[in-house]
């Protein structure tokens, strides 16, 4: 349970972290662009290291369709986290991780 707790964290921090949200890329003109490069976090990874919810489509917020990629929700403690999955080069790779309101994923 610890070991989960920690590689959840972990990627909230690593994907939600300042340089994430730069322009700055690093890399110089003759460097091919971050689209083309291997993902960060694949689904298959983060499917065995993260507990979670299969969501049925991706909020609509996110502007991701079922075509495009998928959503998962996890729930550690009282805290809820949206991670959005996009097609990559053939691949699912983790686009976005984010804090959420839980109450949002609960119906009346």
């Amino acid at each position: 349970m610890i070991r989960n707790i920690i590689c959840a964290s972990s990627l909230i921090f690593a994907f939600c972290s300042p340089s994430q949200g730069s322009n700055e890329s690093g890399h110089n003109e003759n460097s091919k662009p971050a689209d083309s490069q291997a993902c960060v976090v694949n689904y298959p990874a983060f499917e065995v290291e993260v507990p979670h919810f299969d969501l049925m489509q991706c909020p609509e917020s996110e502007n991701v369709s079922v075509s495009e990629g998928i959503c998962r929700l996890a729930i550690i403690g009282n805290k809820a986290y949206l991670y959005t999955f996009k097609l990559k080069s053939g691949s699912l790779c983790l686009s976005n991780a984010k804090e959420v309101p839980l109450a949002d994923y609960f119906s009346d």
